[in-house]
């Protein structure tokens, strides 16, 4: 509940989610509670997420963007490169 959670309350119903495709279910449940502007990119791929990002900004320059990741994914043990994402 707590995945859940934070994402509806940090987003609204205008504003965009994107997010990795493989983020765990709470958090897929709390952006489709959200919103209906969600993008999901290739997971762990940061410049599938840029180019979302971009395009996203040039047509919607001032809707807020949250962006979802997992700063590690259990069910592989790979994790997501914050700092260049």
């Amino acid at each position: 509940m707590a995945g859940f959670g934070v994402v509806k309350g940090f987003t609204k119903a205008y504003d965009h989610i994107v997010m990795d495709e493989l983020c765990h279910n709470c958090l897929v449940e709390g952006a489709r509670a959200s919103t209906k502007n969600i993008h999901r990119f290739t997971h762990l791929d940061n410049k599938a997420a840029e180019e979302i990002l971009k395009d996203l900004r040039s047509k919607n320059p001032d809707v807020g963007i949250v962006v979802i990741t997992e700063g590690m994914y259990s069910m592989d043990a790979d994790f997501t490169n914050m700092g260049e994402l």
